[in-house]
């Protein structure tokens, strides 16, 4: 779906003439500014009914807490965000999915040494 979606994208930048810049871009090609996205996605959260907030860093969290539950390995969803080293990509998951860490330790069975 995605695809269809970035390939859309791309169709209806040719048609207007864009060519060459970032794929998110204005429909003049322009840079899209951050205040913008903001803005954008607080009207779209609003319209498809979503009460928490919903800002552009909380996508990101939730894109690396996914791949993480897909069994991404860090160094990869590191290397994806940008991030400068793998700690720091840990120090943003350990915040970020506490509950799955519960989860996954209530799930162990602790054998005894025979």
């Amino acid at each position: 779906m995605l695809t269809a979606v970035v390939q859309r994208w791309i169709d209806a930048r040719k048609a207007a003439g864009i060519r060459n810049g970032t794929l998110i871009c204005t429909l003049a090609g322009g840079q899209v500014s951050d205040k913008y996205v903001r803005a954008l996605l607080g009207r779209l959260a609003t319209a498809a009914g979503i009460d928490k907030r919903v800002h552009p860093h909380g996508l990101r969290h939730s894109h690396a807490t996914e791949l993480a539950a897909e069994g991404v390995p860090i160094n990869v969803i590191s290397r994806q965000l940008g991030h400068s080293s793998s700690a720091v990509t840990a120090r943003y998951l350990d915040h970020v999915a506490p509950a799955e860490v519960v989860a996954t330790m209530q799930r162990r069975t602790w054998d005894a040494p025979a």
